[in-house]
């Protein structure tokens, strides 16, 4: 038994050794979100026993006599493990996924071994690739899922690594042509932004709302859980440190980069300004919901309303951030500044989401070099 530390997830995690039913034994990992740093490595040692045992119990609790599960089964075992090492959105996600797309394309009731074969698992794909209702992003991420399920199979020895092995070359991702991913990027141009704007009335909290969220390029996630204490009139930002999913969960922002402070317009800071005393607020409220947040559905729902009243195309709550991000492009603002201001992890994550909006700066200028 040993406490290690994964730096790339900043994580602390617990090794040991499982005695297989051969007499063989096999190295386990057990990760945790919740043991972080912070959390401390006296912390994880505390407890070290106790959930190496919970592990062991969680491990045989769904085999047969014949050492032998379900898909069924795999799925709740799978999402148990991604709940203790994953953020409660992303779990849930997955969740939705297996069920959806994952679940209802093989037998479930059958054992792993009858289950996952060659045969099945090519027609699952050819399945996948022929739904015309999702993008190739989506399809490849549903194979990546699958995939990740065969190899928690096989770590777990649910099914044999050989299997894995000859099953995993079968779920290789679609190619995505670069014009279909340009058109998944859907976004409002400013005469669009200005027309939606423009449908509600002055003292309307929402606009406010949808105006911050413009500005500033936020997820919905980082702005449901704003509060006063997040803003700074004098600095003309709001802090960026956590982020509420679905449920109503509170985590950490998406990434670590994703933390920090955001810069605004003087005119918006104003309208914040007046928007909390107008609201009577304290630092602890939300600052668009006073004591109690919103729902994402509530957002949604009234965005596509406005949108609907101001006659101009229907784009989900992100396509505001990427208007946002079309708007600084559009006005010549660098790379380096968008990135800054999205919270992106690197200039280069900019550049692979936007470069088909990025004027073409060659034009004209290969003249004036080579004449």
């Amino acid at each position: 038994m040993s406490i290690c530390y994964n730096k790339s997830r900043k994580r602390y995690f617990i090794c040991y050794n499982l005695k297989l039913p051969d007499g063989t034994f096999k190295t386990i990992s057990i990760y945790n979100k919740e043991w972080t740093k912070e959390r401390g490595k006296k912390f994880v040692q505390a407890i070290e026993a106790e959930e190496i045992e919970k592990d062991k119990k969680r491990r045989k609790l769904y085999l047969h006599s014949e050492a032998s599960i379900t898909l069924y089964e795999l799925s709740k075992l799978f999402i148990t493990e991604c709940k203790s090492m994953l953020k409660t959105q992303t779990t849930y996600n997955k969740n939705l996924m297996i069920k959806k797309y994952i679940l209802p394309n093989f037998s479930i009731s059958l054992s792993l071994e009858k289950a996952f074969t060659i045969n099945t698992i090519e027609n699952f794909k050819a399945k996948i690739i022929n739904i015309k209702t999702i993008k190739s992003k989506r399809k490849n991420r549903i194979l990546l899922l699958l995939k990740n399920m065969l190899e928690y199979a096989s770590d777990h020895e649910y099914i044999s690594y050989e299997l894995y092995r000859k099953l995993k070359v079968l779920i290789k991702p679609i190619r995505e042509s670069i014009s279909s991913s340009k058109e998944s990027l859907s976004f409002w141009t400013n005469e669009e932004w200005d027309k939606f704007y423009a449908t509600f009335e002055k003292d309307d909290i929402w606009r406010l709302l949808f105006k911050t969220t413009y500005v500033c390029g936020l997820r919905i996630g980082e702005l449901i859980p704003l509060k006063w204490s997040d803003f700074n009139p004098i600095a003309k930002t709001i802090n960026i440190n956590k982020s509420m999913d679905s449920s109503g969960n509170l985590d950490d922002a998406k990434t670590a980069s994703s933390h920090g402070t955001v810069s605004m317009s003087e005119d918006l800071t104003n309208d914040l300004i007046k928007l909390k005393e107008d609201m009577y607020a304290t630092d602890d409220d939300y600052m668009f919901f006073g004591h109690k947040h919103t729902s994402r559905t509530t957002i949604r729902r009234i965005m596509d309303k406005h949108a609907k009243d101001a006659n101009i195309s229907h784009i989900k709550f992100h396509g505001l951030r990427h208007s946002c991000a079309s708007r600084m492009i559009n006005a010549g603002i660098s790379p380096l500044i968008v990135s800054k201001h999205l919270r992106h992890s690197s200039v280069k994550e900019t550049l692979d989401t936007y470069s088909h909006i990025f004027p073409n700066e060659t034009v004209g200028l290969i003249d004036k070099i080579f004449k």
